[in-house]
Parts: C-alpha cells; sequence; structure tokens
C-alpha cells in the first residue's frame, strides 16, 4: 500500500505539472525550429510517463476493488485532459491555425 501511495502522489505531481506547462503561452514552449528543453522534457518523458501511471494504478484499482479511488483519478484525469483540449483548439482559432 506504501508503493500505491507513493505512485499515486506522483500521478498527481506529473499530471499537476503537464496540465501547467501546457496552459503555458505558446511562445514559452517554442524554440528556433522544434519545441524547447522544457517541453520536449514534458512531450517525451513527463507525459508518457503520467498516462503509464494512470494505467498502472487503473489496473491496482480494478484489482483491489478501490472504486472510489478509480472513479477519483478518473474524472480529474479527464477533466484535466478537456481542458487541455479546449485550450489547444482555443489557442489554434487564436493563431488562425483552426479550420472548420
Amino acid at each position: 500500500m506504501k508503493t500505491y501511495k507513493f505512485l499515486n502522489i506522483i500521478f498527481y505531481i506529473f499530471l499537476s505539472i503537464n496540465a501547467i506547462v501546457f496552459f503555458l503561452p505558446p511562445e514559452y514552449k517554442m524554440g528556433v525550429y522544434t519545441p524547447n528543453l522544457m517541453a520536449m522534457m514534458v512531450l517525451f518523458v513527463i507525459l508518457p510517463l503520467t498516462l503509464l501511471l494512470f494505467i498502472i494504478l487503473f489496473v491496482f484499482d480494478i484489482k483491489k476493488h478501490l472504486k472510489e479511488n478509480l472513479i477519483k483519478r478518473n474524472i480529474i484525469f479527464f477533466i484535466v485532459f478537456l481542458l487541455c483540449l479546449i485550450y489547444g483548439i482555443y489557442q489554434a482559432y487564436m493563431n488562425g491555425n483552426f479550420y472548420h
């Protein structure tokens, strides 16, 4: 159970970092031709680890029948995902890159 609590804390920290970096203005995440180091770190390290932790904790919650934790984590994860998706669409629209 100690490992579960540790993984849970790490998951929420990584999810918060993902959200914070995603909501930064685009000019802070772009280098000259590619994303800068901060954006690359989030894209290739923190985001995959967050998704991996989400899957591990999801499976653990199902096996141990921890429905309250499962529901809470899924709701928070999908709220953050939807907020990032909406903000990304808004940024694309504001920058003239959104075609409908």
